[in-house]
């Protein structure tokens, strides 16, 4: 039986509300835990919970972080989807944007984040073995969540209490400086400006070029070369299902 169990969605998708829902007696579930960009992230936040519930996971909202984990140990999956619009409509309302971003641009780089997401939610569609995928608009039914609670926890049913209950939980965001945030955090952590950053998402955004290196298959000798060449170039993307892209 399988500890660990994985929600993957775009954002504004109850992330935040599936890893309060997946805390109980035997399951632990952290938010982001394995979003961002540190790749021991698995090692690091989930296994040493391993010991204290039978079941860890982790709701995420970055398909492309979770794709440089190390040692991540393969599991149930879910992923929930909503269509691509209304992701980005919900980004737009929730949000406020970074300070450096006039209206086009700001638009622009959430059109083409969405974008990013959805070839990397495509990927793990095909990919991932035991994956359970969910319609955004279904989670209101208790027969959905009661399924994806036992897609990730396969030894118990929940009580139909506890669901009603925690359908009508609702979680808000208060911090609506999270998302500029969260590009200050990459702007630090890749060594980059505002404007390399602009470049990379807005002005020189390719979208089959980030297909094709996210889709492609590991090659590690490869990898290992490109950790050893010390390259004054930064890093283009935040990252990738197999290494970082280098900017051009």
């Amino acid at each position: 039986m399988k500890k660990y169990f994985y929600i993957l969605s775009y954002p504004r998708s109850r992330s935040t509300w599936f890893s309060h829902f997946f805390r109980t007696n035997l399951s632990m579930c952290f938010h982001e835990a394995l979003s961002g960009n540190n790749e021991n992230a698995f090692n690091e936040q989930m296994v040493p919970w391993s010991e204290r519930y039978n079941f860890v996971g982790s709701a995420d909202t970055n398909p492309i972080s979770l794709g440089r984990i190390k040692g991540r140990i393969s599991g149930p999956m879910v992923m929930v989807l909503r269509p691509e619009e209304d992701v980005r409509k919900s980004l737009h309302r929730v949000f406020d944007p970074h300070p450096s971003f006039n209206n086009e641009e700001w638009e622009a780089y959430i059109y083409n984040m969405v974008d990013m997401y959805s070839i990397a939610l495509e990927w793990y569609r095909l990919h991932e073995p035991e994956l359970l995928i969910i319609d955004f608009k279904d989670l209101e039914d208790e027969q959905t969540l009661q399924q994806i609670w036992r897609h990730c926890v396969p030894v118990e049913v929940l009580p139909w209490s506890y669901i009603r209950e925690m359908n009508n939980t609702r979680i808000t965001v208060k911090r609506r400086q999270g998302l500029a945030n969260g590009i200050e955090t990459s702007l630090k952590y890749m060594d980059q400006d505002i404007d390399f950053f602009k470049k990379a998402h807005i002005d020189n955004y390719d979208r089959d070029k980030f297909k094709a290196d996210f889709w492609r298959e590991p090659d590690p000798e490869e990898d290992q070369k490109l950790k050893l060449v010390k390259s004054p170039k930064k890093r283009e993307y935040m990252g990738s299902r197999n290494k970082a892209v280098l900017a051009h």
